[in-house]
């Protein structure tokens, strides 16, 4: 998983989430079950000529939200911890 910042405009920070496996099928599965917690999700095949890997990218900002409470929720062990820093650091919860 990574998150990074997409773009800042009038000095807000956006954020987006990318996943990224050879695996169609899993991101496929990712994906159904984010919808189920209103987070939209696009997948796609990575463009370089090499490259035999996809990627499911979260943009809506409000997605990106949804995500963070659904990874960082008290009760959810899957998340790494660090990475919750970046969340924080650039004010999107």
């Amino acid at each position: 998983m990574c998150i990074y910042i997409s773009s800042i405009h009038k000095g807000k920070k956006y954020l987006n989430i990318s996943i990224t496996s050879a695996s169609l099928i899993f991101l496929e599965q990712i994906q159904t079950i984010l919808k189920t917690e209103n987070i939209c999700s696009n997948i796609n095949k990575d463009s370089r000529k090499s490259s035999n890997s996809y990627y499911l990218k979260i943009q809506k900002q409000e997605s990106v939200k949804n995500f963070y409470r659904y990874i960082y929720d008290e009760e959810n062990p899957i998340h790494i911890e660090y990475k919750k820093f970046i969340f924080l650091n650039n004010n999107i919860v």
